[in-house]
């Protein structure tokens, strides 16, 4: 092998290595816009439910989330994604309406329907 062979190799491992990084900076970025928003809930498997109690927790985590709101009002998140909300309940059928939203505006939302007894 000549020199100049060693050098073309070592140039287009360095632009193949180059080329790696770029993708999967960009697929790094680009993860919001691919995987889109998800709202995951804690302890609720379904979405009617029945309570006794007017107080109601709501808890879960949300990834890949700009904005979470609870009937429209925007709730905090933490940096790792999970929220905590106390909801007082009406007498009878109460709607719980959970909307996650992206930077790129694509949202995720959950609808509770909880009964107070």
């Amino acid at each position: 092998m000549t020199k100049e062979t060693k050098v073309q190799k070592l140039r287009k491992i360095i632009i193949v290595i180059f080329v790696f990084i770029i993708f999967g900076y960009g697929i790094l970025t680009a993860r919001d816009a691919i995987f889109g928003v998800n709202i995951k809930l804690d302890n609720i498997k379904k979405t009617t439910l029945v309570s006794k109690d007017p107080l109601y927790k709501i808890s879960g985590y949300v990834n890949h989330a700009e904005e979470l709101l609870l009937n429209g009002l925007p709730l905090s998140i933490n940096e790792k994604g999970v929220f905590t909300e106390v909801v007082v309940l009406s007498p009878g059928y109460n709607k719980i309406a959970l909307v996650a939203k992206n930077k790129f505006k694509k949202t995720h939302e959950v609808d509770l329907e909880i009964v107070l007894e």
